[in-house]
């Protein structure tokens, strides 16, 4: 095993897999633009969906089961104001469609209310 530099071996400092070390002897800079280049942004450009894709009205039908009938066309009404606010409302169905896209194999751990809007990406 190489040896490690003092401040990589600080136990108060865990070694999380998929994030740079510290003191790491590459640039986490440059291993973004090394992924960047076997997955670029332009291969996110168009979506295809696969033909087996759930219809979107029956896949909304059948999220609300279970839900408080008398608010269920409030939750209608909101998604159907913009298509950000319809992908909101039917994560699944978004979900669906995404998982043929491109995977730059970066890892992260969501939870909550984690949506790009979020992240200030639309600010």
């Amino acid at each position: 095993m190489p040896e490690q530099r003092a401040e990589e071996s600080d136990p108060r400092i865990p070694v999380v897999p998929g994030f740079a070390r510290r003191g790491a002897a590459s640039s986490p800079k440059a291993a973004g633009k090394a992924l960047r280049g076997r997955v670029p942004r332009s291969s996110h450009a168009s979506l295809v969906l696969p033909p087996d894709r759930p219809d979107a009205v029956r896949a909304v039908e059948e999220s609300n089961r279970g839900r408080v009938p008398g608010l269920t066309p409030i939750r209608v009404g909101r998604m159907a104001a913009t298509p950000f606010a319809f992908l909101r409302g039917a994560a699944g169905l978004m979900a669906h469609d995404l998982m043929g896209s491109p995977v730059t194999g970066v890892g992260a751990q969501l939870c909550g209310d984690a949506h790009a809007a979020n992240f200030g990406l639309y600010g």
